[in-house]
């Protein structure tokens, strides 16, 4: 179970392909709250520092990379779920739950010495402009991913 601000994921071998499928969201929305929450940070160099720390997508073991072939492998298991029975997928999912919590871990430490931005009192506030930059630049990374990826696998 995930409790957002302080990341619980289970850590068992042996599971059931549905259990890591869960397992998968689980990390998969854990992984995004963390990006939303880096753009609240109050201190530019911090938020860079994390930005580097996640990496690219085609930077083969960052988190990005980690984050988009775990999601691929959400998309993929929809149409079968054999895809969860092999373990290159149950290995990527737990290697993102541990990114995960590496992630939380510099997030919290940032706030905790920089703060974090003001609540949003209207449109247009500087929180949601940070969040929007930063959910394109993660946006921009996973298409980006997504178009290489497949390249470099052929």
């Amino acid at each position: 179970m995930i409790k957002l601000g302080q990341v619980q994921i289970r850590k068992t071998l042996g599971q059931t392909a549905e259990e890591w499928k869960v397992r998968a969201e689980k990390a998969v929305l854990a992984y995004d709250h963390f990006i939303e929450k880096t753009a609240t940070i109050q201190n530019q160099e911090a938020i860079d520092g994390i930005t580097e720390w996640i990496g690219r997508a085609d930077m083969p073991g960052s988190p990005e990379e980690r984050r988009i072939a775990v999601g691929m492998d959400l998309d993929e298991s929809k149409a079968s779920e054999a895809v969860y029975g092999t373990d290159m997928a149950t290995q990527r999912v737990k290697q993102l739950e541990d990114m995960v919590l590496q992630f939380e871990a510099k997030v919290d430490s940032a706030l905790q010495t920089y703060g974090s931005l003001p609540a949003p009192e209207g449109a247009g506030s500087r929180t949601e402009e940070v969040s929007a930059t930063m959910l394109c630049i993660t946006g921009g990374i996973g298409l980006l991913g997504l178009i290489v990826i497949p390249i470099l696998l052929e």
